[in-house]
């Protein structure tokens, strides 16, 4: 199945080579990044030339989509090109979005019309189509665990400091998967170190503090990844900061369904795009999934089924504290 989006750094590689649409659709929750996106973006555009006059930011709440469509038909002042910015599109009526897929079919060449959003409804079929056929759609999605230290160690590149794999690991267990939490972390060491400096245990220590938070989806993916003590942890942040138990179990009865179901349409043979299309199960997401799914057998992920059952009756009614029935069920599932 050929895939309808761009991540970032596809994006990022085909603005440095020039490929601007005159559409696109920047959607997902990681704010930072796509932030950095529309400055690329504004960069490549309109570069330094009367950049003033000839970008134009719009808020949904705020406006409509004659106006957006009346500022895209705008010829460009001393440039080639406009850029306009709408934000939070998830917010127009569909008839606005109605009125943007009929711009979209054939849109001005000299407007690169950009639009944010936390998720457009996918039942708009004729936005989606038009964007994907005229334009661009960019997904912001928020990092996964295992893939934050990586971003540290190359973003720390941007500030000419070397962060070895066990130190940026450290800086994320300090600080989270916040990445605008994170970069200004990096500035600030970079300012105290200076440029082309390594960057230790102990300069995070001395500069960086501890202010990561935690969540339930912190909890079930390290849960996932049978990390015993880091779950523990977790758990422990959670229910101190007034978590309700319930949800927590939860969560990570939702998260057993999913590996059980994935482990068992892998041995039936299903396919990765059957799976997706079946359940509604974004790419990504999928593909975290069979990669902790190889973590237990069919037998342990059974047998799952009724600890969750015995904890759920036990958090109810048991003299117990839910501390210590969590933390059984957890070492029960990872051992």
């Amino acid at each position: 199945m050929a895939k309808s989006y761009l991540t970032y750094s596809e994006l990022r590689n085909k603005l440095e080579a020039g490929d601007i649409r005159p559409l696109y659709l920047f959607q997902g929750e990681e704010e930072f990044l796509m932030e950095e996106a529309i400055d690329l973006l504004k960069e490549k555009v309109l570069g330094s030339a009367a950049s003033d006059f000839n970008f134009e930011k719009f808020y949904s709440k705020e406006t409509k989509a004659t106006d957006i469509l009346s500022s895209a038909e705008t010829t460009p002042f001393l440039s080639p090109r406009r850029l306009l910015l709408v934000k939070d599109a998830d917010l127009l009526p569909p008839a606005d979005l109605d009125a943007l897929a009929d711009y979209a079919i054939k849109p001005n060449p000299a407007t690169c019309l950009v639009l944010t959003a936390k998720k457009i409804d996918t039942n708009r079929k004729a936005f989606w189509e038009a964007w994907k056929t005229h334009g661009e759609i960019v997904q912001f999605w928020k990092l996964f665990e295992n893939e934050v230290p990586k971003w540290i160690q190359q973003r720390a590149k941007k500030y000419n400091l070397s962060m070895p794999p066990e130190t940026s690991l450290y800086l994320y267990e300090r600080v989270g998967n916040d990445l605008r939490q994170l970069d200004q972390e990096l500035e600030k060491i970079r300012t105290f170190l200076g440029p082309g400096q390594e960057v230790s245990r102990e300069v995070l220590e001395n500069l960086s503090q501890h202010i990561r938070q935690y969540s339930v989806f912190d909890l079930v993916d390290s849960l996932s990844r049978k990390k015993l003590d880091q779950t523990f942890k977790i758990l422990d942040v959670l229910l101190r900061e007034g978590e309700e138990p319930l949800k927590i179990l939860a969560l990570i009865a939702r998260q057993i369904r999913l590996l059980w179901q994935v482990k068992l349409a892998k041995a039936e043979g299903k396919s990765s795009a059957w799976m997706e299309k079946e359940w509604g199960i974004p790419t990504r997401h999928l593909k975290n999934l069979q990669e902790q799914e190889k973590n237990f057998s069919l037998d342990r992920l059974k047998k799952a089924f009724t600890r969750l059952s015995e904890t759920d009756m036990a958090l109810k009614s048991s003299l117990h504290t839910p501390q210590i029935l969590l933390e059984s069920l957890i070492l029960d599932l990872i051992t």
